[in-house]
């Protein structure tokens, strides 16, 4: 795996980290000829990695896992940014406590992405 990734966020060969996913053609997730990321997810993570803390601009999500829900509200919250967050839940208090405890300007509970029409927030 050569080691171009979302603008150094990501350095394959990390001592745990995994690319589970990405297009079988090719080793490397950036085809550098037509600056294409390709679609890719990468397991077993950490927040000393960019790829966590920072936004992604590109077709890629780090899968990391967390010992309790409020460890998972705390790592969430670990980010200058808070855009978006999203949960997937069948527990209405641990959805409620998401909601209230998670700092992002867009929460979505078990449906993500729902109200991004374009125009409609804008104008």
């Amino acid at each position: 795996m050569k080691a171009h990734f979302i603008n150094g966020q990501f350095t394959p060969g990390h001592s745990r980290t995994e690319i589970v996913v990405h297009n079988p053609a090719t080793e490397d997730v950036l085809d550098m000829a037509r600056s294409e990321r390709r679609p890719t997810v990468l397991v077993n993570v950490d927040h000393s990695m960019k790829i966590m803390t920072e936004e992604t601009f590109g077709p890629a999500i780090p899968l990391m896992t967390y010992n309790d829900f409020e460890e998972a509200i705390r790592l969430t919250n670990d980010s200058i940014y808070g855009l978006g967050a999203c949960v997937y839940t069948s527990d209405a208090k641990k959805a409620k406590m998401f909601f209230e405890e998670v700092k992002a300007g867009t929460i979505w509970i078990n449906d993500p992405l729902t109200d991004t029409t374009p125009g409609r927030s804008a104008g």
